[in-house]
């Protein structure tokens, strides 16, 4: 029996020992002025939620696959103000605390999401125009489908009126025109099909590009601007690293 409350005793001990190492802990992270620690705090809160779902984007996998990229990169842009904003609120909790070691690490995170970023330019126009040719093809496909039916129907139409076996009442002239209306309807749908789709693709490229181009620049105007502020607090005299 001593010896059950023996361990009992020491399990709680050890319990109370991690409570207040987690409380150490937690004391020295919100250690400082508060608001500059809730801006850090919220910063870093924001880019984590930004990883997160920015390596869930990932999940499954299906590279080699042009819609599956392309929608990874939406995805990814619209994750993009989650992202700015918490490299703007850390930031400026760091400048606010003259830590300039910390901006440097900043200054890095920001080059590297600003080159992720770059390298989806060319992976987007790439597969903006194989998406744009499978679709064309999908829609010749489909309009040589209709097109085949209706020489079909032609060329039967032509062996009956050539063998005489139509019935009297039967109106072979309006048959072929039927015909021939069904055959123009339908290189209009396909072309007007082509049309939307053209517009569609070249609307998405072109909004997703001009905001990944924005993107880009912004992150890495922030590196530059972090480096530069972390240079100033660190020859400032009279600020304290």
């Amino acid at each position: 029996m001593a010896g059950v409350h023996l361990e009992l005793s020491q399990i709680a001990r050890g319990i109370i020992g991690t409570v207040h190492r987690c409380a150490a802990m937690f004391s020295k992270l919100i250690a400082g002025e508060p608001l500059e620690r809730f801006l850090s705090l919220a910063g870093q809160a924001l880019n984590a939620l930004f990883l997160i779902n920015f390596i869930g984007l990932f999940i499954p996998p299906g590279f080699l696959n042009p819609n599956w990229e392309l929608q990874t990169i939406n995805s990814a842009v619209s994750l993009a103000p989650m992202l700015v904003t918490g490299i703007g609120l850390m930031g400026a909790g760091r400048i606010m605390q003259e830590q300039p070691n910390r901006l440097r690490p900043l200054q890095v995170y920001c080059f590297v999401m600003a080159g992720l970023f770059a390298l989806c330019v060319p992976l987007f126009i790439v597969d903006s125009i194989r998406v744009y040719n499978e679709t064309n093809s999908q829609i010749d496909q489909r309009q040589n489908k209709v097109i085949e039916e209706i020489e079909r129907q032609q060329n039967r139409l032509s062996e009956l009126t050539k063998a005489g076996t139509l019935p009297p009442a039967f109106d072979s002239a309006q048959a072929k025109s039927r015909i021939e209306d069904a055959r123009s309807q339908t290189l209009r749908e396909a072309d007007q099909t082509r049309r939307q789709t053209q517009i569609g693709v070249g609307r998405l490229a072109v909004t997703r590009l001009a905001s990944l181009l924005v993107l880009i620049g912004l992150l890495f105007s922030l590196g530059l601007l972090s480096g530069l502020l972390a240079r100033g607090i660190a020859l400032d005299p009279g600020l304290k690293n």
